[in-house]
């Protein structure tokens, strides 16, 4: 592409020669010369519009660019869009993540599972996809957001979560959003951070917390996955809703108990958050509450 920008006898042809731009929408409407598009997606065309803002002096009076503006609102058509639009050049695994069978039945499972509560979260495969319902984005989560949560609580990998999210969504794609792992687990992954936001923002705890948010969803896993039997729940997953459900009481006099002895001093750099001894020191520190709780 840059090739054909820098030759003067191509770039005019730029139009022809480059598979353009391809948006999504689920209402078009044209008016004239105007047209008007709602709730889109741009399913093809990111290497070229990187291009384009790095070649910007190169573009000249007669360069174009192809767009195509496709009105549709089936999930299985876009997904369709998706794979054909993309099959000439190499794209992200991250591209084609929504059309993962996984994640189509994770998103099934979210609806399902909290479709009776109040405040019921969301898995979305494709970005804005729950925009026409209204649903605040705090209990909206996307696919590299609940990798985040998921490979928090589940593979205890808080580091990744908070410095390498990208690589959640490329090289270990597979590893987290596998058949074998429970869809509860990324739905009470996924709840803990939604109510620690909300405790944070409320003022519950210091917003100076936030930046820790990941090591708490790993310190939390570690304390309810070896104390949910004898606090008399089923498994680990009750154990969370119930350590991040209450804003005030003995429960949240647990959590926050947990949280001060895990990350005793919240002033800490943010070098040495990110450094691997931390996360082991905190799980070591949160070891005498848990001995406590199952003696």
């Amino acid at each position: 592409m840059s090739k054909t920008l820098s030759d003067p006898a191509k770039k005019d042809r730029f139009g022809v020669m480059n598979n353009g731009v391809t948006i999504v929408a689920s209402d078009v409407r044209v008016a004239g010369l105007d047209i008007s598009i709602r709730d889109f997606q741009i399913v093809n065309g990111c290497q070229t519009s990187n291009m384009l803002i790095a070649e910007d002096d190169k573009i000249q009076r007669g360069v174009s660019l192809m767009v195509k503006l496709i009105q549709a609102d089936d999930p299985n058509v876009i997904d369709d869009i998706v794979r054909a639009t993309n099959r000439q050049s190499k794209v992200e695994d991250a591209q084609f993540v929504s059309t993962m069978s996984f994640l189509k039945d994770l998103e099934k499972y979210f609806r399902a599972r909290g479709e009776d509560e109040a405040n019921q979260l969301y898995f979305e495969r494709r970005k804005g996809q729950y925009s026409p319902e209204n649903i605040p984005a705090v209990r909206v989560f996307d696919v590299r957001e609940a990798a985040r949560c998921f490979a928090a609580t589940e593979m205890m990998r808080p580091d990744i979560a908070s410095r390498y999210p990208n690589r959640l969504t490329s090289d270990l794609l597979g590893e987290v959003y596998d058949h074998k792992h429970k869809e509860e687990a990324y739905y009470a992954s996924c709840y803990a951070l939604y109510r620690l936001k909300l405790l944070i923002s409320n003022k519950k705890f210091g917003p100076r917390y936030s930046k820790f948010r990941w090591h708490i969803l790993a310190i939390s896993s570690q304390y309810c996955g070896k104390t949910f039997k004898a606090a008399g729940f089923k498994n680990k997953f009750d154990a969370i809703y119930d350590l991040f459900a209450a804003n005030d009481g003995e429960k949240f006099a647990e959590l926050e108990m947990l949280i001060n002895m895990g990350i005793p001093d919240a002033d800490i750099s943010r070098d040495v958050l990110k450094s691997p001894p931390f996360l082991a020191e905190a799980l070591k520190r949160t070891s005498s509450l848990i001995d406590a709780v199952t003696a």
